[in-house]
């Protein structure tokens, strides 16, 4: 190939003596367009011939040879047939002396099939003796990527523009003028239909001129707080539009040049709708909150007024089964069965209300697993022994001593449903009921050899008031709450449960649970205060303002050897403890007037945090425990009680009573 500095040789000989191409230093000129990406053409107008440097034939990917020299001609089928008209007029023009420099841009196929856009320039190198055109040269420019560039730019813009034009916020571009006031450059037609101003009302004009001082000077404050931002300020505010007001979600972004903030590009979206439909929202929450909180309040009530009559009714009757013939006797038990199913109704129902409304709290304190299981044992050993059931409980070594972090009021109440639900389902055999760890997680499972459980129905089981057998014709009482509430409170403890059965061969129900701070070793002894010797008269302060459950617990109380002190309200039961010294216990009533029972204890314990309360509550609703205990009570009992649970939670505190 040759040098791209060659100048092949013109058939004019003449020509190439003159001064123009002893003047042409193409060396230099290539020197200077090397950086340019562009290649040099002469032409000899009268002849057509055309030469070109070894770049410009690159440009479309020829060896030099093949197009220097050519004819003008060759030259004219390179370029694009669509462009060839305009390359023509523009040549034409040049040639015409209406312009001076050749200038167009076109495209020319490349040897290798595709297009090459060049931007070509020229100018008259020589004329003849009448003054005519007689050589002409320039550059050829290879500009495809600029033109891809630009192509890319258009459609960025076009994008844009469709997006700015488009989107349902409201747009604007203000400028940031020197004199420190602001003026709207452009806004679209969203900004339109929201504020009523087209864009020839706002282009020039100030958020005062368009809104007025009162609220331009506030559209003008957060301007500035973008500026004093430097970056995107995002805020909502009201804003006076067509004599409405709005709220509006807006967005301010600074446009800096050469390190100053010259334009602040805003956008706005009207959300007075759904502000309105969220504080709406707010609104039926709660209402909701508050429907929940009354329903709360109502089953807390109904729980106390039915439970405070029973109270009576039971303690009064199991005092007249002690001197009742056979058949009072037989009697008053089948009143305490229906008035416990009663209770367990009632206990249930508020459950699982508190459940399905997530009214239900958790109360995390240490559990201790030997306690918990020695409650299920004094709860379900008699029951299982009337019914002739075997009861076992197997905790495994590892976890005889164990302690763990969880609501221990809760976990023994679903528990309780799962041996509850699996004495009631086995007529024959034994309820098993294992403890074992497993990984990080502590696994209590509740086997029965009961009837078992349809496949089918297992999908179904903890539906609330769900029954395999329903109707008036099922053999088994129950609300069909039981499991529902075992399983809602287990997850909220933060665990599953799991259920294995089939017909007639047993179920056996699994809770796993977090085993939060497993200690597998427990306290190393009762570190219970120890009130009182074995000869010590103890004095007991009873404080209800329910005078039949006053008489009651007196009436229990007298084959004791107690002197026992009376409190109608928390108010006098504080001064009866303060002005006798020689008190040993507390049973305290939860609601009382003047002050409240848990207010009371707070005031007792100040006096003498050795001396145990036991609160006595009508209420007994989850999570009654912790708030029992979280005002200081070392105990608490649920009405109605019996004589049994009254003495053996006193002697837990009083060993000698």
């Amino acid at each position: 190939m040759a040098r791209e500095t060659e100048m092949h040789p013109s058939p004019e000989g003449d020509l190439d003596k003159q001064a123009v191409y002893n003047d042409f230093d193409i060396q230099k000129l290539e020197d200077i367009l090397k950086e340019m990406d562009a290649g040099i053409w002469r032409w000899h107008i009268p002849s057509g011939r055309t030469h070109c440097s070894s770049r410009w034939s690159a440009i479309l990917g020829y060896p030099l040879e093949e197009l220097s020299p050519s004819t003008i001609e060759d030259w004219a089928d390179l370029v694009y047939e669509g462009d060839r008209d305009t390359a023509r007029q523009a040549m034409a023009t040049f040639l015409e002396g209406q312009s001076d420099v050749y200038s167009c841009k076109f495209r020319m196929h490349h040897r290798e099939g595709h297009l090459v856009w060049v931007r070509a320039s020229g100018i008259i190198m020589a004329r003849d003796e009448a003054g005519n055109p007689l050589v002409a040269g320039g550059l050829h420019q290879d500009i495809s990527e600029q033109k891809r560039a630009m192509s890319e730019l258009k459609k960025i813009a076009h994008e844009y523009e469709k997006v700015f034009e488009g989107t349902q916020s409201s747009m604007f571009l203000t400028e940031v003028c020197d004199d420190g006031s602001f003026r709207y450059v452009r806004t679209n037609r969203a900004y339109e239909r929201t504020s009523g101003f087209s864009p020839l009302d706002t282009i020039g004009k100030t958020p005062q001129d368009l809104y007025g001082e009162e609220q331009g000077d506030i559209i003008v404050s957060n301007y500035r707080r973008c500026l004093e931002k430097g970056s995107t300020l995002s805020f909502e505010a009201d804003i006076l539009l067509r004599g409405n007001v709005h709220t509006v979600m807006a967005e301010l972004t600074p446009v800096y040049e050469e390190g100053r903030a010259r334009y602040i590009v805003g956008s706005s979206i009207d959300i007075s709708d759904k502000k309105k439909i969220m504080d709406d929202l707010v609104e039926a929450r709660n209402k909701a909150e508050a429907s929940d909180h009354l329903k709360t309040a109502f089953l807390n009530n109904i729980s106390h007024e039915i439970r405070t009559p029973l109270n009576g009714i039971l303690g009064f009757g199991q005092l007249l089964a002690q001197d009742a013939s056979r058949q009072q006797k037989s009697h008053l038990h089948n009143m305490q069965i229906s008035s416990q199913r009663l209770m367990d109704t009632i206990n249930k129902i508020t459950d699982i209300s508190m459940i399905l409304s997530g009214t239900l709290e958790v109360n995390e304190d240490r559990v201790m697993l030997p306690t918990l299981l020695q409650d299920l044992r004094e709860r379900f050993h008699p029951l299982c022994q009337e019914e002739g059931l075997e009861l076992h409980f197997d905790e495994g070594e590892s976890l005889r001593n164990a302690s763990f972090v969880s609501d221990g009021e809760l976990l023994y109440k679903a528990l309780s449903h799962l041996v509850d639900n699996a004495v009631k389902f086995t007529q024959e055999g034994k309820v098993v009921v294992r403890t074992s760890l497993d990984k990080d997680r502590i696994q209590f499972s509740v086997e029965d050899t009961g009837i078992g459980i349809v496949g089918d129905y297992l999908k179904q089981l903890y539906q609330p008031f769900s029954q395999e057998v329903s109707g008036i014709t099922r053999g088994y009482e129950g609300s069909g709450l039981g499991l529902s509430i075992a399983k809602g409170i287990v997850e909220l403890l933060g665990g599953r449960m799991g259920v294995q059965s089939e017909k007639f061969h047993g179920t056996t129900f699994t809770v796993f649970l977090p085993a939060k701070e497993l200690h597998l070793s427990g306290p190393s002894g009762d570190t219970r205060p120890i009130h009182g010797d074995e000869d010590e008269a103890f004095t007991v302060l009873i404080a209800d303002d329910d005078p039949m459950a006053r008489f009651l617990a007196e009436t229990l109380l007298e084959e004791k050897n107690v002197r026992m002190l009376f409190a109608s309200d928390g108010q006098e039961a504080v001064e009866v403890f303060q002005d006798h010294p020689e008190i040993s216990i507390v049973l305290m009533d939860v609601k009382m007037p003047v002050l409240d029972g848990l207010s009371a204890t707070e005031k007792v314990k100040k006096l003498r945090p050795a001396v145990p309360v036991i609160a006595i509550t009508a209420y007994a609703m989850s999570g009654d425990e912790a708030r029992i205990k979280a005002a200081g009570c070392d105990d608490y009992i649920s009405k109605p009680f019996s004589k049994g649970r009254l003495f053996d939670t006193i002697k837990k505190h009083l060993p000698a009573f």
